[in-house]
């Protein structure tokens, strides 16, 4: 049971002691039926995340599958060409054989990126991430069993950024939560002189005995998409101070946004994406989409409800976490 939901129930009992007896008496026992239902709720959450979990992981040959065909590790089989004559003509039915080549297709996980919506706003106009992100080779999932941890996996080409072949990012939950509480990163080994996610900035600084100025450079974060491989933890939140806390929140509320985006969107639709169309995400239709342009001006309480796919499957759990505002990558 969450902290929220502990909380809820605390004040529901405060409430209940205010009452005058006779109406208490039905109160206490209202609130063992509500109770009850509660632990339905929890048992139909376990459910629906056990369910959640087997299909993730039955997708993953699909999408193991498809990354040898956009890597041109082997050609399209007859099985996945049974509808080929419906995009050929006459002509091109004699060529098949002569084009069905094992090659790979050229900067496939760039054009996907670049047609994410989300992703295109995080880093919209910073060249730097982009010209990095053209070196991405092929875009995994690991999905664990028995609990909702997962990782995202970013596999790139050598290229002039970093060393790293792979980075990795794991996400762990607690037992039946719809968000994670602490994630795992690859350290990505920079190279000399190539670290996008830090920037140089002057500043003037004065001698108070002698009045003479000077500018001092100094190294600070710099908004970048590899932002992604820094981590949160809060399971530990006894320990961290208000401020410190909502840092870590703020990341995580960030990160989990981009994780589920690659989750329900950039791997399972990726031939959308790179097509240039904008796949559709189960639970939301054009009805929902024209409600949330005419409320533009909705409470912040209004935008928390606009939820991945994956997050409105896990229940209520977690609902309260503040979404927060997509990280925009600033061009240096």
């Amino acid at each position: 049971m969450s902290d929220h939901e502990n909380s809820n129930i605390d004040e529901v009992i405060a409430k209940i002691k205010t009452l005058p007896l006779a109406q208490r008496v039905h109160a206490v026992a209202l609130f063992h039926s509500l109770k009850r239902k509660q632990k339905y709720d929890e048992e139909l959450q376990e459910e629906i995340n056990k369910v959640t979990n087997q299909y993730d992981r039955l997708n993953l040959p699909i999408y193991e599958q498809q990354n040898e065909i956009i890597l041109g590790q082997r050609i399209p089989n007859g099985v996945e060409l049974a509808d080929l004559a419906k995009y050929v003509n006459d002509t091109e039915t004699q060529e098949v054989n002569e084009k069905n080549v094992a090659e790979p297709l050229s900067e496939y996980w760039y054009k996907v990126l670049k047609n994410s919506t989300l992703i295109s706003e995080v880093c919209h106009d910073n060249e730097k991430d982009w010209e990095v992100l053209k070196f991405l080779q092929k875009v995994e999932l690991e999905h664990e069993e028995n609990n909702n941890n997962f990782t995202v996996k970013l596999r790139f080409l050598p290229n002039e950024y970093f060393t790293n072949d792979v980075l990795k990012k794991r996400f762990i939950f607690e037992k039946n939560e719809d968000t994670p509480v602490k994630s795992e990163s690859t350290h990505i080994n920079w190279k000399e002189g190539k670290n996008i996610t830090q920037k140089k900035v002057s500043k003037k600084q004065k001698n108070k005995k002698t009045g003479a100025s000077r500018n001092v450079d100094k190294v600070v974060d710099a908004d970048s998409f590899f932002n992604f491989f820094k981590d949160f933890d809060l399971t530990n939140q006894k320990e961290l101070d208000e401020e410190e806390l909502q840092k870590q929140e703020d990341l995580m509320n960030e990160h989990f946004d981009i994780a589920t985006e690659f989750l329900d969107s950039i791997v399972p639709s990726s031939l959308e994406l790179y097509l240039g169309l904008q796949p559709e995400i189960d639970g939301m239709d054009e009805d929902d989409e024209e409600d949330d342009d005419d409320n533009d001006e909705d409470t912040d309480d209004e935008d928390d409800k606009k939820k991945s796919k994956r997050k409105k499957s896990s229940g209520s759990k977690g609902g309260d976490n503040k979404k927060a505002e997509k990280p925009e990558c600033k061009q240096q």
